[in-house]
């Protein structure tokens, strides 16, 4: 079974406040998360997901099969 991550737990990995993860999920931002019980967890393949979407690009990569 999977160990599903606190907001607590996230913030830290993330170097944020549990407060700003909770900003985001009032303002429909940030990580998809479950809420079971009321208790949020964050899926660690979601948490993935959403970091490799955020991930910026200093320089556009030049097309496939660009010999430069």
């Amino acid at each position: 079974m999977k160990r599903f991550r606190t907001t607590t737990e996230l913030a830290n990995k993330l170097g944020l406040k549990p407060q700003t993860l909770r900003k985001w999920r009032w303002q429909k931002k940030g990580p998809p998360y479950l809420k079971i019980g009321g208790k949020v967890l964050y899926d660690p393949e979601e948490i993935s997901v959403y970091l490799d979407e955020c991930r910026q690009r200093t320089s556009p990569e030049p097309p496939l099969g660009d010999s430069r």
